[in-house]
């Protein structure tokens, strides 16, 4: 009597059967591609002369696309050929799960070997184009285009849309298969797994114990495989999942989970990645557990009651007390201790935004190992009441630092912040109508709002000023990235509050208050804001005192301005004065505009003004002449200015400009 014939050979046939037709019909298909591509030449040779060339490079564009994935396709055919006539070739050594493998050569394909079960597991895995894989667990993409191929490499990611593939990862070593065999079937007779495993994958390491060499087989993989996939794509996408068998999958995976702890399962693996060592590659050892016996979710949900409704937490929680071997009070104790640091840290990193953090978002791998570099075992355990050894409590810590990570949820912890501040503002809302809430919601928000426009201001004052920059509103609304109407609102208050922070900086970086004293108090100069120097002219001193002689050389006193500009101002209400210029004070001191005009009168405060304007224009050092207008002098000057601005005028504007007197 024959074999029985199933579904998988009526596929193998329907396969065998379409690549025959494709074969007689490659002659047909090489004519009318041959035809084609006459007929687009014809085409862009009748074309008017200015648009052929055109046309010509966008044929050959096109041309030598088909080209290169002819090719490619042409290079991946031999590869399977190779492959399936010679075996898998690894011709340089290559890193695989942390242990250099040497280049050796397989024969024959895995899924020929291992059975029923790894022929489903091939079928719980994506097409060639689409199928993920690769060497390192963290970065897996598309390598070819054949399925054959892709299923060489050491980690695999299964379907994610019809999902028929569990994966259970166990952190432990074990003596070999046979050991993992004896303690998996100890499981199905005591009623708490309801089948074995169909394939387990891991790697055999020669590892040094009591002074003896044992191969172990290393963190083994169990997968277990569903006859019917679960459909996880949503409707909304164009798929045609239910919620339903989705929560029963769910539900199936932490009941595997709960069941395996005692051999070390990770309660931290995401089942919906599908994603784990590859049981058909080369690299690893594989063997088929149980070929025979495939149960539904159904089956698998009314085998294991208990774990089903666990949650993730719960099942850290049961893990860490299990694998560490401690009292629940104590593993509890620690877990807690240990938990709360990790939040912490987690937020902490969420608010500083840092780059690294950022980074380990993509990858919960990343986020794992950066969590337990801020989490040393020494000081969890100085915050925690509980006395337990080292090595139990690495047990603990290992599973919060894995439950953290892959919980962690940066927009549940924004949602988290904002929830917080829900009831700030209920002791001022009791009693109040919709608008009265509503205005009280409305001032909260406008002084939360004027609170950080002024951060900004003063931030900006206080990074204008560190640079020297132009001290003006314009220059702080710039920095700020505010309006400048919002800058002048705050400006007073601003410029107080960065006069504080400004002093605080200024008082640590120069310590020497005696000479600073000595300086500000000699011959009466006022030492203001710095003025703007480029950053490739600025000092570059080390020490307080080379800042200080740095100072003092830049600004030396100018000698006092003429007696003539000082008169006496007691007793004088107005002054008669015939002023044929005005002055109008910009940034910059000593800067002045000219604007010719008749005699006019100024009084005493105006006086005073301008005299005060001349002597900063001095001890600034800026070129700004001042002469009374009754003196002789000042005619000669302003008669020789005449005579030679014409000229200047008549000679075609040639060389420097003459200089008008400025009177006082």
């Amino acid at each position: 009597m024959g074999a029985a014939v199933t579904a998988y050979h009526l596929a193998q046939a329907r396969t065998r059967r379409r690549r025959e037709k494709a074969k007689e019909a490659a002659p047909k298909r090489s004519a009318a591609r041959a035809a084609k591509v006459a007929a687009m030449y014809e085409e862009a040779n009748a074309s008017y002369y200015y648009g052929r060339s055109v046309l010509l490079a966008e044929i050959e564009k096109k041309l030598d696309a088909e080209r290169r994935m002819i090719e490619n396709a042409r290079d991946e055919k031999e590869a399977v050929r190779r492959r399936m006539s010679v075996g898998f070739e690894l011709l340089k050594p290559t890193e695989i799960g942390g242990r250099i493998r040497q280049p050796f050569v397989e024969k024959g394909l895995r899924s020929d070997r291992l059975g029923v079960a790894a022929k489903l597991f091939v079928r719980g895995c994506r097409k060639g184009k689409n199928l993920r894989s690769g060497e390192e667990r963290g970065l897996i993409y598309t390598r070819t285009g054949r399925k054959v191929l892709n299923l060489d490499y050491a980690y695999v990611e299964g379907n994610r849309r019809m999902v028929s593939l569990i994966r259970v990862d166990l952190d432990r070593y074990f003596d070999g298969f046979d050991d993992l065999r004896a303690r998996l079937q100890a499981l199905v007779d005591a009623g708490k797994l309801p089948c074995m495993p169909h394939v387990v994958v891991g790697d055999i390491q020669d590892l040094r114990r009591e002074d003896l060499h044992h191969a172990s087989l290393v963190r083994p993989h169990l997968w277990f495989i569903l006859r019917d996939a679960v459909a996880f794509r949503a409707p909304e996408h164009g798929g045609k999942g239910r919620e339903g068998p989705k929560r029963l999958f769910n539900g199936v995976y932490r009941a595997l989970v709960h069941a395996l702890l005692p051999l070390g399962s990770d309660p931290d693996a995401l089942v919906t990645l599908v994603r784990g060592k590859n049981p058909l590659s080369p690299f690893w050892r594989s063997e088929s557990f149980n070929d025979t016996v495939f149960p539904s979710l159904t089956d698998y949900a009314k085998a294991m009651p208990e774990g089903m409704t666990f949650s993730r937490e719960r099942l850290a929680r049961e893990a860490a007390k299990i694998q560490s071997a401690l009292p629940k009070a104590a593993s509890n104790a620690l877990f807690n201790t240990a938990s709360k640091q990790a939040w912490k840290i987690l937020r902490e990193m969420h608010a500083a935004g840092t780059a690294e953090y950022l980074d380990a978002l993509d990858d919960r791998e990343g986020l794992r190992a950066l969590l337990g570099e801020l989490m040393p075992l020494d000081d969890v355990l100085a915050l925690c009441e509980e006395r337990v050894s080292d090595d139990q409590a690495a047990y603990v810590i290992d599973k919060v630092i894995g439950y953290a990570s892959s919980s962690w949820n940066p927009v549940k912890a924004d949602q988290a912040e904002a929830r917080a501040n829900r009831h700030k503002l209920a002791h001022l809302v009791e009693g109040l109508d919709l608008k009265g809430r509503q205005a009280v919601a409305g001032r909260a928000s406008g002084a939360a709002k004027k609170d950080a426009a002024r951060e900004a201001v003063i931030a900006a004052m206080v990074s204008v000023r560190s640079v020297g920059g132009p001290w003006t509103r314009v220059e702080v609304a710039r920095v700020a990235v505010l309006d400048r109407s919002t800058v002048s609102r705050h400006w007073r208050s601003c410029e107080i509050e960065c006069d504080n922070r400004c002093l605080d900086k200024k008082g640590s970086l120069l310590t020497d208050n005696s000479v600073m004293s000595d300086l500000d108090q000699e011959d009466g100069m006022r030492i203001g804001p710095k003025p703007y120097v480029s950053p490739s002219k600025r000092d570059t001193g080390n020490t307080v005192s080379q800042a200080v002689e740095a100072i003092a050389a830049k600004r030396k006193p100018c000698p006092p301005p003429p007696p003539s500009v000082r008169p006496s101002l007691q007793d004088v209400p107005e002054i008669r004065v015939p002023a044929t210029a005005r002055r109008t004070a910009e940034t910059a001191p000593g800067r002045a505009k000219t604007d010719i005009r008749g005699p006019r009168t100024v009084s005493a405060p105006k006086l005073a003004q301008r005299v005060k304007t001349a002597d900063k224009a001095a001890k600034y050092g800026k070129a700004m002449e001042v002469m009374s207008p009754e003196t002789e002098a000042y005619d000669a000057r302003l008669a020789e200015f005449k005579v030679s601005f014409r000229g200047w005028i008549e000679g075609g504007r040639q060389g420097p400009r003459p200089v008008h007197p400025r009177p006082f």
